[in-house]
């Protein structure tokens, strides 16, 4: 996948601006889509990380010393609760799952709206764009 990103030089200072798709995230190899489904499919749906990881992650080899676990998406629970979206607050306490949960509820709610809405970690998926 390329992802177009565009950079403009103020013409007064000389600082550089880029311009990335709005479900692009800083520093991060996934979408903010991606992301978010993840984040919902941990914390709401209560998926194992491994079977996150199977839905998720376009790689088929997964490193031996994964060990049931995959560390990318415990990085994405932490980082929801620090900020990883920007529209949504800080969240205080543990990571467990109560971050991706709360996370993925939010990032829900940027969702645009339809008449019978699916479930939440699909309307998580639609709203991660709006809520980056």
């Amino acid at each position: 996948m390329v992802v177009q990103v565009r950079m403009y030089r103020c013409i007064c200072c000389g600082a550089v601006l880029t311009v990335v798709p709005a479900e692009t995230l800083s520093r991060r190899l996934y979408s903010g889509a991606a992301i978010a489904w993840a984040l919902a499919l941990y914390g709401l749906s209560q998926l194992t990380q491994v079977a996150v990881r199977g839905l998720v992650s376009p790689w088929l080899e997964v490193s031996t010393d994964s060990d049931g676990r995959w560390r990318t998406l415990s990085r994405w629970c932490a980082a929801a609760g620090e900020g990883l979206f920007t529209k949504l607050p800080r969240l205080a306490g543990s990571c467990a799952r109560r971050w991706p949960r709360a996370a993925a509820t939010a990032i829900a709610a940027f969702a645009v709206p339809v008449p019978e809405p699916p479930s939440l970690d699909v309307l998580a998926f639609h709203g991660a764009a709006r809520a980056a």
